[in-house]
């Protein structure tokens, strides 16, 4: 089994024979797929290849194989694209054992050696898939990790990914059942919380709006309901999206939706009530600066009720201020309660857990005989 595998010490010899033997496509293409096999079955056999160092060397076999030389033939150029996906899958099976194994794939360089390999295989569904998954468990680390995988160009990589699965779904779900969906949704969420410049990197990808059209695709699925209110939360709090008010209202019209579809979900309430005073304030925001542009009095107060009608009205106040509303500004009254109800290995609110989908075990697609 895996367990003396890794106690006789493969792991090793495997790494041994890959570093040993680089001009070998079959010894290349085997060793990755093993030492894929054995990081799926517990942490100790995942502990196994990265103190092998296994991970850094299936990176580097990653990353020459996204530009093979141009003398390359058709045997070197294939499994050069087997060995990418083999090392995606290693890469995924690593990470979702945790944030120490997510941090040593990151370390070695992971985050580039997976964009590479999804922009060099964009049509191949289980390479967009394992490197999706490696990249959201790379983007929950911390700061550093999710701007790796932002320069990496991870945030356009999820987002063409999720766009891909909700268009390819749309014919055949019910709005209930979101299969992974979710998880590349979570994905975008945490490259948005931890700084500005992730945030903005999901932004011009145009993270917001397939967020917004996967909630909507997706309207009786809690999980991504759960974490498209949280992705929106993070990317009101970064970026500024009231040059498109149309954009700010088809959010807050997802969120609106999902907190009257899911108000008995902590999550949804929590994040959800948030992200609409964030996408409100970014309206008020919008309608004032209007007011400045046309030399009109800025109101001194309005109520939370109105801020819908701001930027079709701003154009049309009158020269006097208005007088102030007699409705009573609503206080929203959202429990911040932990996010416990999370499906899968995601267990709190902003995704402090590992994302996990049932782990990858590839043979050797090409390139090897037996």
């Amino acid at each position: 089994g895996a367990s003396t595998v890794k106690e006789d010490g493969a792991a090793q010899t495997i790494v041994d024979a890959l570093n040993g033997h680089k001009e070998e496509p079959a010894v290349l293409i085997w060793g990755s797929a093993a030492l894929c096999v054995l990081a799926i079955h517990d942490a100790a056999c995942a502990a196994a290849v990265i103190a092998a160092d296994g991970h850094a060397v299936v990176v580097q076999l990653m990353l020459l194989g996204a530009k093979p030389p141009p003398q390359a033939d058709e045997r070197q150029v294939q499994a050069a694209a087997t060995i990418q996906q083999q090392g995606a899958a290693l890469l995924s099976n690593l990470s979702r054992h945790g944030e120490t194994y997510a941090r040593a794939v990151a370390s070695a360089g992971g985050a580039m050696a997976v964009c590479s390999a999804m922009r060099a295989q964009p049509l191949e569904e289980s390479m967009q898939r394992d490197g999706a998954l490696t990249l959201v468990n790379l983007a929950k680390i911390d700061e550093p990790s999710a701007s790796a995988v932002a320069t990496a160009g991870g945030a356009e990589l999820l987002v063409a990914a999720l766009r891909g699965l909700v268009e390819d779904a749309l014919p055949h779900h019910d709005g209930s059942s979101s299969g992974p969906i979710w998880v590349y949704v979570s994905g975008l969420g945490h490259l948005a919380k931890h700084s500005t410049a992730t945030a903005e990197a999901v932004a011009e990808a145009e993270g917001l709006a397939i967020i917004v059209d996967t909630m909507s695709a997706y309207p009786e699925a809690r999980m991504v309901q759960s974490w498209g209110c949280i992705a929106i939360c993070h990317l009101a709090k970064h970026v500024n999206f009231s040059s498109n008010p149309g954009l700010v209202m088809g959010a807050r019209g997802a969120v609106e939706l999902s907190l009257h579809r899911h108000a008995d979900e902590q999550i949804v309430a929590r994040w959800g009530g948030v992200a609409l005073r964030r996408l409100g304030g970014q309206l008020l925001d919008k309608s004032e600066r209007s007011d400045k542009s046309d030399k009109a009095p800025r109101p001194s107060s309005f109520s939370r009720s109105r801020l819908h009608d701001l930027s079709t009205r701003s154009r049309s106040l009158a020269a006097a201020p208005p007088e102030r509303s007699s409705t009573a500004r609503r206080k929203s009254c959202v429990r911040a309660t932990s996010a416990t109800g999370l499906e899968g290995r995601l267990s709190t609110a902003d995704g402090s857990s590992s994302a996990e989908i049932a782990p990858r075990s590839r043979g050797p697609a090409a390139g090897a005989e037996d």
